[in-house]
């Protein structure tokens, strides 16, 4: 008798600690986490129920492909989503493979039941999941999954450039060309504004965690700053620029946070757009 079936059995005797429904449920995590394929379709067979993403045990990684494809299957709701846990497609985002698995199986890019973001818009509230391509360049994900996410609808909302930006920023040296490459590519593709704000500039009551324009999230980040700045410079950042009524503009506010790094990329630059000026 294999270890779930007598696990059943036993939890079937009269007095059992557990009841059959906590030995399947429990069955069916262990399953999930260990890729135990045969096991999951056992214990569903049994009776489990199906989970709930939010309930996935994903703290090692994503379900495989095979593990998703039995739970799909079995009626599961790959558009989920329970308190403020994001679907599945929202936690996949840093995984191109799984990305295209779950686009192929009806996951939304925006989530049920909240009101959809348009191109451009600002962040309505913080009760609101991300918007995808905001968590999606958050999750340093590849240029091929932007792109794969922007085909079906995902909009490009008013942070995606200043998320980036800043994940460019706090990523390790192995991953800066690619996290660099991913800036331009929003850049050249999408014609992002490298001046934009991040929310309304005439609003006078600030959302918490927005800063400003792109620039101001790299004075606010340490790290690899250097060429993230040099490419937002070189298409036009304005590194004085700040919203109205004033607020402080990314030179301003890496002197408050005594960014040094960032304040040193600029000093050089200024000098040598002063020196070009006046040859």
């Amino acid at each position: 008798m294999s270890p779930v079936k007598n696990a059943i059995r036993l939890a079937s005797l009269p007095g059992s600690r557990y009841t059959v429904e906590k030995v399947l449920s429990h069955a069916v995590f262990i399953a999930i986490t260990k890729s135990a394929e045969k096991v999951l379709s056992h214990v569903l067979s049994e009776g489990a129920t199906v989970p709930k993403y939010s309930h996935l045990p994903c703290g090692e990684g994503l379900p495989t492909i095979p593990i998703l494809e039995i739970l799909i299957a079995n009626s599961w709701d790959i558009n989920a989503r329970h308190s403020r846990k994001a679907p599945f497609l929202w936690q996949a985002l840093d995984d191109h493979d799984a990305v295209v698995w779950a686009l192929g199986h009806g996951a939304l890019v925006q989530p049920d039941g909240q009101e959809p973001y348009a191109d451009h818009e600002y962040l309505r509230d913080h009760t609101d999941y991300q918007p995808i391509l905001e968590q999606a360049v958050n999750y340093n994900c590849q240029i091929a999954t932007l792109d794969l996410l922007r085909s079906r609808g995902a909009p490009i909302t008013a942070r995606v450039l200043h998320v980036a930006v800043q994940s460019a920023v706090s990523s390790s040296d192995a991953l800066i060309q690619e996290r660099i490459a991913l800036v331009g590519h929003l850049l050249d593709t999408y014609n992002l504004d490298v001046n934009a704000f991040d929310q309304n500039p005439e609003n006078l009551h600030s959302m918490g965690n927005h800063w400003g324009t792109p620039l101001c999230y790299v004075a606010r980040t340490f790290g690899n700053c250097d060429a993230v700045v040099r490419l937002l410079l070189d298409r036009g950042a304005d590194p004085d620029l700040s919203s109205r009524p004033p607020r402080w503009s990314a030179v301003t506010l890496a002197e408050q946070l005594g960014n040094e790094s960032f304040l040193h990329v600029i000093a050089k630059w200024r000098k040598t757009t002063y020196r070009n000026e006046h040859v």
